[in-house]
């Protein structure tokens, strides 16, 4: 399953959660949140509590990200990856050995681009990881569910981008 999924199967209770599957969320979860930038620190934002389920790509970060990037060139860059690449109302979810360049600042700013832009993602999810449990524990003064997707296998594309062209 993807991230998403398994959210989605911790929050309706349900083992195997499918692209295509029509559900309902009926209750508030501590995995899914109201703000639209969640997805930074892996959590997922819904915009309707009754939906079906996306299939989802994943944008594999690879490559060291130069110190004098700007967080908005970033999300830009990646951007431009995923409108070249023509994939709309998927589950975006982005992680990878070069996840831990990226501050907290540079995944917002992703999130925040790829939520209003025309490409219109169901959701943009990044990975859980050190840097997130420390804005989780810092900032909103709680512990992050980590779920992590099974692997490439379960997404409709794998995409990599080297964040070192940025």
């Amino acid at each position: 399953m993807t991230q998403t999924q398994k959210i989605l199967s911790a929050v309706l209770k349900k083992a195997d959660i499918k692209s295509g599957m029509r559900v309902y969320i009926r209750e508030p979860h501590p995995a899914i949140s109201d703000d639209h930038i969640c997805g930074a620190y892996g959590k997922l934002y819904l915009k309707e509590k009754a939906f079906t389920v996306p299939d989802g790509v994943f944008i594999n970060l690879d490559g060291a990200l130069r110190n004098d990037v700007k967080s908005c060139e970033v999300a830009e860059y990646i951007y431009a990856y995923l409108k070249k690449e023509k994939l709309c109302g998927l589950s975006v979810e982005l992680g990878g050995d070069s996840m831990g360049y990226l501050t907290m600042d540079d995944r917002i700013e992703v999130v925040k681009t790829l939520i209003n832009s025309d490409i219109s993602p169901f959701c943009v999810i990044f990975e859980c990881d050190y840097i997130t449990a420390q804005y989780a524990l810092e900032i909103l003064k709680e512990k992050t569910a980590a779920f992590y997707n099974d692997g490439p296998q379960n997404f409709k594309k794998v995409i990599t981008v080297d964040i070192s062209k940025v």
